[in-house]
Order: C-alpha cells, then structure tokens, then sequence
C-alpha cells in the first residue's frame, strides 16, 4: 500500500483512492484469466493476482479475492495434472519411437500419483525398451549388409551412373528441385556436385511468392523475392515432422528470443540436420530486430543473426505476407514477447495474432522457421 500522508483530513482520502487504484489493477488482473486457457499460464496469473490483492489490505473485499487467488492456484494444478495426463495418454495412441516412448513416461512420471500415471509410466519404459532391442536388432541386420556392400564397392561406383542420367534428365526437363536432389544424394561422382549447385540455383529463379518449394528435407512457401534472395517458410508441417510442437524456451522463466532455447536449437542442430552441404552454402543470415508487443507493452529490443529465425508481430500486423500465411494453419510461435516475458505471442491456425500468448515453455506450439536463401 502507499504511504500515508499527515495532512490530517486528507489522510484518508488519499489511502483509499491509492486501495481504490491498486484493487482495480488486482481485479483486472483475476478477470484476464478468462482469456486463459493453459493451466501453467493461470497458475502464474494467479499467483500475481493474490499477491495484489495482498497489497490492497482490507479494503472492500481484497481479503477474500486474495483467498480466493490462493485456492485457485491448486485448482490450476489440478487441471494442469488433467491435462498433461490426459494430453499424455492421447499421444499414447500414436508414439512410435523408443524416444517418443521416453518422452511420455517422463511426462506420467512427472505427475506423481495422479490417476494412473504410474502404471502408465511403466507401460511407456516397457515400451521404450522393447524397441530399443528392436532397434539393436535391426542395426546388426544393418552392419551385417553393410559389410556386403563394401566387398561389392567397386560395382556401387558403376551403378551410380543410372542416378546420374536420371538427374541429367530431370535437369534438361526442368525439374531442377528434383534433379538436385538426386545430384546432392551421390556427391564426388563425376561433376554431381557442380550440377546439384546448378539446380539449386535454377529451382530458386523459377520460384513465386506463395509457391512452394522443396529445400533440405521439408516444403517451404516463398514470401518475397528480393535482390537475389528467397525468401521461406516451413510449410506441410505434420506430426513427424520436427518442427511440430516444440516449446519456445525449455523452462517457464522470462526470456527473449535472443536467449530462447529454441533459437539454439533452430541454428545448431536443425541447421546441421535438414539441410545438405550445398544448401547450407546457399543460406544468408538474417537480422532479426527488436519486436514490441504494442498491446501489452513488452519488448525485445536485441538484435541477432540467424540463419533460422521467426516471424514478429510487426511483419504479420504489416500485411507484407498476408497471402502467403493465410493457408498454412497451425497455432505457432511469433518471436514477439505476450503478455509478460514469460509468454510468447503466436498466430494461430486462423491467421490470426494472439498478443497475450501462451508461455514459453508450452508444449503444443509448431514452429515456422524462415530462412533466407541466395542465388545467382
């Protein structure tokens, strides 16, 4: 609370207009939570709700909303448990991989004694583990052929011509995105990786805002063609796909994008991973500015390099690529602070932009990446 004055009969006017401000402020803090729906974001908001309403004092009834944010709180638990437990045991249905596996029985171990986590827990390392001898299974298979191959590595050179004719067919026909492909699979045979450069370069001329493009392992949509460079995002994203759900920052804590885990993870393993030698050499780092959130008043205001970034609210409120976002669908990550600098703004699968967002460690989100990409 303020302090108070001494000026006798304006003592108490002022302490109940400084009650009167600060349980304005706790009480559209509470009803903010309407617009909530993660269980983890609620918690938070929550908590700085009681601790204003315990700011107020006694004034009118912020004794009780104080209570009422504390009870809260262990209902925003509750629903948290609910909800990863139940979001757990859909992705059950679908795990396919010893990691995915890992994954899901980390999440039931997690939740302690809720429902039947444990059993579940269980079921997921029993799981786990049976594919992993699955895996050592096939990988002697897989070292055993690998041992008859190398006896026979004098004709493997021979055979690689047919995939050499078949790119040279490709690129006479104009299906430069195919051609290198092929080119990039077989690299040091004859001048394959001269001709895989070529066609790359002629398949990024061809290209059109709002196109798609196939580049390392995945599709992207051309934004903007600009000085001898193409502009791309991730399109076509799946749920085996790598960008599909990917949390903004590994833990809940304020955070930008300039120390995002996720802005790591994008320029150093992903980058390594989907995209060839040749295609890394075509790709130009990108400046990625300062990014306000004008609704709630936070900001990043660093600056970065990346060859991996991801769109602001600024680029998305200009409408430069309205077009070409309109279709993609999906809820993903803008790099644009929410409603604190525990939350991200998104875009959702409406094309539209949510300005308070979800926190930074939310599990559910896709990313879009953009990257730049030069040619001749």
């Amino acid at each position: 609370m303020a302090d108070k004055k001494t000026t006798g009969n304006t003592e108490k006017k002022t302490i109940y207009e400084t009650q009167e401000s600060l349980y304005k402020k706790a009480m559209a803090k509470l009803e903010a939570d309407e617009l909530i729906v993660q269980p983890a974001y609620k918690i938070s908001n929550y908590k700085t709700a009681a601790a204003m309403f315990e700011e107020v004092g006694d004034y009118l009834d912020a004794p009780e909303k104080a209570a009422y944010c504390r009870n809260a709180i262990g209902e925003a638990r509750k629903l948290e448990q609910q909800t990863k437990y139940n979001a757990a045991v859909y992705r059950m249905e679908m795990a396919e991989t010893s990691g995915e596996w890992e994954h899901l029985a980390r999440v039931f171990e997690s939740l302690n004694d809720y429902e039947a986590a444990a059993e579940k827990a269980a079921y997921c390392r029993k799981q786990e583990k049976k594919l992993e001898r699955k895996h050592r299974r096939v990988l002697g298979g897989i070292l055993a052929v690998a041992v008859l191959l190398a006896v026979s590595a004098g004709a493997a050179y021979y055979s690689g011509f047919y995939r050499y004719v078949k790119g040279m067919f490709f690129l006479r026909a104009g299906s430069y995105m195919e051609s290198s492909r092929i080119f990039e699979s077989m690299p040091g045979f004859l001048d394959s990786d001269e001709l895989a450069r070529k066609s790359l370069q002629e398949a990024l001329k061809k290209t059109k805002p709002g196109s798609d493009l196939a580049f390392g392992k995945y599709k992207w949509k051309v934004l903007e063609r600009e000085n001898g460079t193409v502009r791309l995002i991730a399109s076509d994203i799946g749920s085996s796909h790598i960008f599909y759900r990917v949390p903004f920052h590994r833990t809940l804590e304020e955070v930008t994008w300039e120390n995002s885990s996720l802005r790591e993870w994008l320029n150093a393993e992903v980058l390594e991973e989907i995209f060839t030698d040749v295609q890394r050499e075509s790709l130009v780092p990108q400046v990625s500015g300062p990014s306000e959130n004008t609704v709630y008043g936070t900001e990043y205001d660093g600056e970065t390099e990346d060859y991996l970034t991801l769109l602001s609210m600024e680029e998305i409120e200009s409408g430069r690529y309205e077009q070409c976002l309109s279709d993609l669908g999906h809820d993903y990550w803008l790099r644009t602070p929410g409603s604190t600098m525990e939350s991200a703004a998104y875009l959702n699968s409406d094309h539209e932009v949510r300005s308070y967002g979800v926190p930074v460690n939310d599990e559910n989100m896709m990313v879009r990446p953009v990257i730049l990409v030069r040619y001749e």
